[in-house]
């Protein structure tokens, strides 16, 4: 279980997946996360995508997000945000698709959605930041000043964001990207 820091939901905890197969986004490391996004989320379309707990999509629920789309290839963490999505009573503003970042990608492209955040939190050593970055920053899902936030043990850096605004973050082993389009 983990605890949804701020917003309208203060205070609640959430269920979370085996540790076996997500390792969800520390509370320091989503509280300095969402600091930095501060006024950001009220009101924006946020895409969580690899969510595993969907921690940090139901963070941006609490803070006010419209829309909130989660996207997960395994079937226990989606089993796990409905649990925890319809507990909060939040169904009307999420989508929750058991499918991999492609399909996703496709589904809110043929749906013409627009992004306003995207939380890239792939399994740290499954090398897809370069292809999902790639794919986001190519997409119509993601327009100018839209923001993609990607979560890692390691610090990403990638040749094709250098005409991107890039703020780079450490938190102990956690290294936060944030780059805006």
């Amino acid at each position: 279980m983990i605890r949804i820091i701020a917003g309208k939901h203060r205070s609640r905890m959430i269920k979370t997946p085996p540790s076996e197969i997500v390792l969800p986004t520390k509370n320091m490391v989503r509280e300095a996360l969402f600091s930095i996004l501060g006024r950001n989320i009220k009101g924006s379309v946020v895409l969580d995508l690899f969510a595993g707990s969907g921690a940090l999509g139901i963070e941006a629920i609490s803070r006010g997000a419209s829309k909130v789309y989660f996207s997960d290839c395994h079937s226990k963490p989606i089993k796990v945000i409905t649990e925890n999505i319809q507990s909060l009573k939040e169904e009307k503003i999420t989508e929750i698709h058991l499918c991999d970042y492609n399909e996703m990608l496709d589904y809110l492209e043929k749906n013409k959605v627009q992004i306003d955040i995207a939380f890239v939190d792939p399994p740290y050593e499954s090398g897809y930041y370069e292809v999902v970055a790639k794919r986001l920053l190519e997409s119509s899902i993601i327009q100018k000043g839209s923001k993609i936030v990607f979560e890692s043990r390691h610090e990403i850096n990638m040749l094709l964001l250098k005409k991107y605004d890039c703020r780079h973050y450490r938190y102990g082993q956690t290294h936060i990207l944030i780059v805006t389009k």
